[in-house]
């Protein structure tokens, strides 16, 4: 079994200091595990951010991808490939009902 460092001041205001970051990469710069990471920010009430979900799309990007599938009728696994939006992605804003203002 690991030796167990106790946290100091610095690493839990480092770790304040880098709420919304990856876990992985507060990990790193903290020297620890991510779980040791995400079990402090829990203690601590901090959010981290998500590792599997880290691009959001923008709204310009959103619209020229429906627009390519909608209007110009390309196939959503091309407009996949072309953009490196996931296919799911895809998928779910192309079932999606359309946004208005």
């Amino acid at each position: 079994m690991t030796k167990r460092r106790f946290w100091t001041t610095v690493d839990i205001n480092r770790l304040r200091e880098m709420a919304g970051e990856d876990p992985d990469v507060v990990a790193a710069e903290l020297g620890r595990s991510r779980s040791a990471v995400q079990h402090k920010a829990r203690e601590l009430d901090i959010v981290l951010g998500h590792a599997r979900n880290p691009i959001h799309w923008s709204e310009s990007t959103r619209a020229r991808a429906l627009a390519r599938i909608q209007v110009g009728g390309e196939p959503i696994a091309e407009v996949s490939r072309t953009t490196g939006i996931p296919l799911r992605t895809l998928s779910r804003w192309n079932n999606q009902e359309p946004k208005t203002c």
